[in-house]
């Protein structure tokens, strides 16, 4: 489960360059895992 939470994390999220500040990957990193990964997509796999 948490291969797949990181590959998606890495492949939708996190810039190719990476990011400059910590702090800025802490924040994206956050607003990934608590809005989009928990509440868009499983709502969006099942309909």
């Amino acid at each position: 489960m948490m291969e797949r939470l990181f590959r998606s994390l890495k492949s939708e999220w996190v810039p190719n360059m990476g990011y400059m500040t910590a702090q800025q990957a802490h924040r994206d990193i956050s607003h990934y895992l608590m809005q989009r990964y928990n509440w868009i997509r499983l709502y969006q796999f099942n309909d």
